[in-house]
């Protein structure tokens, strides 16, 4: 979460312990003071590297990133996208729109509800078009191209 609260880190000491792991709190600065249990790790001052790197290594991720949901898909990382579902002025449609797009089932849960202590379900791959994903990935790359070309 962007700046974690003492119930963000309840909710997700809840979630580790569900599921029998530890989960790795990721920050790009200092964290708040904050009463974490050791079932939440903190890695601070992450840099670009040290995040794709722990997503890679992660067997699911919880994010309040849509690189994080991002990165969790290429990677077809079990995630749950937590954002403000019910909040116009939220930026969460991204995410809900990411999820629709390339079926992915699941994956995609309301913060606040999150931090009251309900378990989120982690997104289902069974229906992930990953070619669909694909392909605006490379129509992406040539968009890029035709940007920065001289």
């Amino acid at each position: 979460v962007r700046t974690p609260t003492q119930a963000d880190v309840d909710a997700l000491a809840a979630c580790a312990r569900r599921a029998g792991a530890p989960l790795r709190l990721m920050s790009a600065g200092p964290l708040p003071r904050l009463d974490l249990p050791p079932e939440v790790v903190p890695v601070v001052d992450a840099d670009p590297l040290d995040f794709v790197a722990e997503i890679l290594s992660a067997s699911a991720v919880v994010t309040d990133s849509f690189h994080g949901l991002q990165f969790a898909t290429v990677f077809r990382k079990p995630f749950v996208a937590l954002g403000a579902l019910h909040d116009p002025r939220a930026n969460a449609s991204r995410l809900v729109d990411f999820g629709a797009r390339y079926g992915l089932g699941g994956g995609i849960g309301d913060i606040a509800r999150f931090r009251a202590g309900e378990p989120a379900a982690y997104a289902d791959f069974a229906a992930f078009d990953a070619a669909r994903l694909d392909a605006d990935r490379a129509r992406s790359r040539e968009l890029l191209k035709e940007m920065v070309a001289p």
